[in-house]
């Protein structure tokens, strides 16, 4: 497993269990909707700052996205 797919599972792990929604975590986050929807698919690799940002709406560190 690569880098990108252990942080689209994690994070859709972390997404399900806080049950906030994707459009909310983008508000949140102050992140365009078509950029998480971007990173989700393998479309876009994602910048350390928008990560950071969504790990901070989930009140996770940094590091959780890519723990195995």
């Amino acid at each position: 497993m690569d880098a990108m797919d252990l942080l689209i599972k994690n994070l859709s792990r972390l997404i399900e269990k806080t049950g906030i929604s994707g459009n909310e975590i983008c508000r949140r986050a102050f992140v365009n909707k078509n950029t998480v929807t971007a990173i989700m698919t393998k479309k876009s690799n994602p910048t350390i700052r928008v990560l950071m940002k969504i790990a901070k709406v989930l009140e996770v560190d940094f590091v959780d996205l890519f723990e195995q």
